[in-house]
């Protein structure tokens, strides 16, 4: 077993008075991986510490379907949620194939679609997951007031990375009956909708996605 850390830092030193408020005997152990490990005795302490550390907050939208026509616009989306541990699983630029991808029954938890697509527009998407009983956000430049109709909301191009991330997390929320906590400038969720004014609409439809730092992953 190993032993107990000699002197440790402030950090440690914190850590432990932390952990002492849920459990009367917290010990500090050295580890190959860990400088600093802590240990609470008894079944009801681990559990405590294990709750505290090792919680992940369980998300309900994982699987996502991009339709998207500009291929760099869409191989950043699919890079940025892929890093974010989203499953896409599918990415299509034609509403025919994002139309036979949702008839396919594929386990999808949300459909982010542009509205200008190369056969049609993203509106059929959005009405035929509807249908299938699954939400769509419109990533689009100009969300037209139909899309009220069969969207969960609109996120306006250009936006930042984060701005997505966000979106997603506010739809989830939204679905479950909770309130939004932050909403990006730039979406528009359509079910929190208090007639506010829209947010500006951007000048280039294909404007592709911001780059800006990622928030860490949760």
């Amino acid at each position: 077993m190993p032993g107990p850390v000699n002197g440790p830092s402030r950090f440690s030193v914190g850590m432990e008075r932390y952990y002492r408020g849920s459990c009367r005997s917290a010990k500090i152990f050295a580890t190959s991986r860990h400088p600093a490990r802590y240990s609470c005795h008894g079944k009801e302490g681990q559990a405590r510490i294990g709750r505290m550390i090792f919680r992940k907050r369980k998300r309900s939208i994982i699987r996502l379907l991009l339709v998207e026509d500009e291929p760099l616009v869409a191989f950043d989306t699919e890079h940025l949620l892929s890093e974010q541990d989203f499953e896409i699983v599918a990415t299509v630029d034609r509403v025919s194939d994002a139309v036979a991808t949702l008839q396919a029954g594929h386990d999808i938890h949300l459909v982010l679609v542009d509205v200008r697509l190369a056969d049609g527009s993203g509106i059929d998407v959005a009405r035929a997951a509807g249908e299938c009983g699954i939400p769509s956000l419109f990533v689009t430049g100009d969300c037209p007031p139909e899309a009220e109709l069969v969207g969960v909301g609109c996120l306006y191009k250009p936006f930042e990375q984060r701005d997505l991330l966000q979106s997603i997390k506010a739809i989830e929320a939204s679905r479950a009956g909770k309130v939004p906590r932050r909403l990006p400038d730039a979406l528009r969720l359509f079910s929190a909708d208090r007639g506010n004014e829209a947010p500006r609409v951007s000048q280039t439809p294909d404007a592709t996605i911001q780059q800006s730092s990622v928030p860490g992953r949760e």
